[in-house]
């Protein structure tokens, strides 16, 4: 009996965290009327039984979850958003540098989705079987999303405090920068996470710390990736290739990392792929074109060896592209194998980056 008994408890507490249809074909108050307690923001979501009534009653609870979060970014005023940018720049007579710059707007939307939002609780749905139509009522409770707020908050600093300071070594430098990009995605999440729950009555002092940890850790993150440069080499007595020197200074400066043209932490060096090749090595192209293409066409074909190597010339990386364009004449192959040279040699070195970074 006892053990009955507590089943049909687990149950019930189970439903009803889900919120359970209310019985009776009267209309609750909460449906013409949200309910005003403190320390709660309620929304109403609704749907139409489509198919059936189980699809209605997700869909309106769904809906309900989006309105809790609408009404406090409808109230969440001055929000804070980085805008990330790249720039390049070269002295006369020294040499180039890039690096991300940042701006700052205070008009833009939270990126908090419903899901992530502690302390969001389906109270409550309710049938209109004649209408067709499930509604669900929900709140935010402010007390326990700032509890659970404030236990991540300090987990991430934690995290931040357990973090070695970074060595000379040049990949233990890439290695703390992963570690912070960890922390600066966490810390951005409570940022926002912060200004929600601070609209619906919460602590703003909260707000205010993580927002100030937030900022601190772009600075030090900054200061880090200006202390790894990165560069691009070329076999001697090659021309170096302005569309990929161009590529590869824009990877880089996504990833968050330094470029220069003088001494660096790495350099991606490009070779053709076969030293026996037959192509001029002062030629921009390091490709050849097939002898026998389909009349009316003209098709390149070639290799380009990338390798990802430090200043002491130990390869961390390396791979061979192989690419073939085709064109109605030489010009038009040209670009076509170009833009799918340049495609696969992004794709390379944001995968080599990422895995430095881990």
């Amino acid at each position: 009996m006892k053990l009955t008994l507590a089943l049909s408890l687990l149950v019930f507490g189970t439903l009803a965290g889900q919120g359970l249809p209310t019985q009776g074909s009267i209309q609750p108050d909460w449906v013409a009327s949200l309910p005003d307690r403190p320390g709660r923001v309620y929304a109403l979501g609704l749907a139409s039984f489509s198919p059936g009534e189980a699809q209605g009653i997700q869909q309106a609870q769904a809906q309900a979850r989006m309105e809790v979060l609408a009404r406090l970014r409808a109230s969440v005023k001055g929000e804070t958003n980085v805008r990330s940018s790249l720039s390049y720049t070269q002295q006369v007579g020294g040499a180039a540098t890039g690096s991300t710059s940042k701006s700052i707007s205070q008009d833009t939307q939270v990126q908090v989705r419903a899901t992530e939002l502690p302390g969001l609780v389906m109270e409550e749905t309710w049938l209109d079987r004649e209408g067709r139509t499930a509604y669900a009522l929900a709140y935010l409770d402010v007390l326990v999303a700032e509890r659970e707020l404030r236990i991540r908050f300090q987990g991430a600093q934690k995290d931040l405090a357990a973090q070695p300071v970074p060595s000379a070594d040049r990949r233990e430098r890439l290695r703390k920068l992963q570690q912070m990009k960890r922390s600066q995605r966490e810390l951005l999440l409570l940022d926002d996470l912060a200004g929600l729950i601070t609209a619906g009555g919460g602590d703003p002092q909260l707000l205010a710390g993580i927002h100030d940890q937030r900022l601190a850790l772009d600075r030090q993150m900054d200061q880090l990736r200006a202390s790894v440069l990165f560069g691009v080499r070329f076999p001697d007595g090659s021309r170096a290739n302005a569309e990929l020197v161009s590529l590869v200074r824009n990877t880089i400066l996504k990833q968050g990392l330094g470029w220069s043209t003088a001494s660096c932490d790495f350099y991606v060096e490009f070779r053709r792929a076969g030293e026996a090749s037959s192509l001029d090595p002062q030629a921009s192209r390091w490709w050849d074109y097939m002898p026998d293409p389909p009349p009316g066409y003209v098709v390149a074909r070639g290799a380009l060896e990338i390798a990802l190597v430090d200043a002491s010339g130990a390869v961390h990386e390396s791979t061979t592209v192989q690419a073939k364009g085709v064109g109605v004449n030489p010009f038009g192959a040209d670009r076509d194998i170009l833009k799918k040279y340049q495609a696969a040699v992004e794709r390379a070195l944001t995968e080599w980056l990422e895995g430095q970074l881990r």
